[in-house]
């Protein structure tokens, strides 16, 4: 996303952030449930990206993917492989709501109704124990204290902290973050990040970034300033929105569409759109 004139602002209640290691990502690998019998994962250059060609022809996905799985896709009822919380059926556990995943801190975090767990690895063998680390077993376990709303379904936007440990997450009309390492949930007011989706935070420009969620600002990108992990702070952070259309959202062949942070103040837009 280039750092170009940016409009409409609101009060702001922001935090500010030092500006972290820049990792350098060379692929996107894209999971796609473009298979009736699952999914294709396909593996994009991204150092041939263009960011000069603005307006050009987008790019096709490549057309044969690095690998194939067979899972079930589709309808109201989803599967996890090994996700606690229900009775495994058909060799996996059925989850019925939509699920959000989130990782933090090395650990792969599930919201989905009421119910709250973290896959994670077990922690490290003591020195004189003949067990590798990489042999370690990640598994699923329960984060014992549940999210103040339950209805996963209703989650409109989230985002990791630049402290590396701070998910929030706007649920509805209101905002609360997780603390990992303290476990304990916090709100944060009846407001919501003006991004749809994920947002993620940018080290240039020590915003979090994403689509824009507001009416009259879809198809843009928006950054908005980064609020506070303390709890003190109760008001929508300042927020920008971007002059550049990047989709359009009204268009009948537009199905959909992520931004995907790169790196280096590098984004990658993948939509989807109607044959």
């Amino acid at each position: 996303m280039s750092n170009k004139p940016l409009q409409r602002e609101h009060d702001p209640c922001c935090h500010r952030a030092a500006k972290r290691f820049k990792q350098q990502k060379k692929h996107l690998y894209l999971i796609l449930d473009d298979w009736e019998r699952g999914y294709g994962v396909y593996k994009i250059d991204v150092d041939d990206f263009d960011s000069s060609a603005a307006g050009a022809r987008p790019e096709p996905l490549p057309e044969t993917p690095v690998v194939r799985f067979e899972a079930r896709h589709g309808g109201s009822r989803r599967r996890s492989p090994s996700a606690p919380g229900h009775a495994p059926a058909g060799g996996g556990n059925e989850v019925l709501l939509k699920p959000l995943f989130a990782s933090v801190a090395g650990s792969l975090y599930l919201l989905r109704g009421g119910h709250f767990d973290v896959l994670s690895a077990a922690p490290p063998p003591p020195p004189d124990s003949r067990s590798r680390r990489e042999d370690t077993a990640w598994a699923w376990s329960r984060v014992p204290l549940l999210p103040p709303f339950d209805d996963s379904n209703r989650i409109s936007s989230f985002a990791l902290h630049p402290d590396g440990r701070t998910l929030f997450v706007s649920q509805d009309q209101s905002t609360f973050s997780f603390d990992t390492e303290s476990q304990e949930w916090a709100a944060h007011g009846n407001w919501t990040l003006p991004i749809k989706g994920q947002a993620y935070f940018d080290g240039e420009l020590d915003a979090w970034v994403g689509l824009c969620c507001h009416k009259g600002g879809e198809g843009y990108i928006c950054s908005a300033d980064v609020t506070p992990a303390a709890a003190d702070c109760r008001r929508l952070p300042a927020w920008k929105l971007g002059k550049e259309l990047v989709f359009d959202a009204g268009s009948r062949r537009h199905l959909g569409a992520k931004l995907v942070y790169m790196g280096d103040t590098r984004y990658c837009l993948v939509e989807s759109l109607a044959l």
